[in-house]
């Protein structure tokens, strides 16, 4: 994982973190189903997956891997 998501992810409490952190794995291993997923207007394969505040931003990559974008609390500037 890049520094810059483990100075984030470290940012959130303990409980927030766990949870976050499956919700990556399940992105990671393709595992969508129940998510709630929306593709974002504008980008090229890039999506967000919501949960409660929190916004996991990802984009799939031509030869089909995932990486993850960035990991924040739901506000204005998130999506910008």
């Amino acid at each position: 994982m890049v520094d810059r998501m483990k100075k984030n992810l470290a940012t959130f409490s303990k409980r927030d973190r766990k949870r976050l952190l499956e919700i990556m794995k399940r992105i990671i291993d393709g595992d969508m189903h129940g998510l709630d997923i929306k593709k974002l207007k504008g980008r090229n394969l890039a999506f967000r997956v919501r949960k409660a505040n929190f916004r996991i931003i990802f984009a799939k990559q031509q030869n089909g891997d995932i990486r993850i974008i960035a990991i924040e609390r739901r506000s204005e500037s998130t999506y910008k």
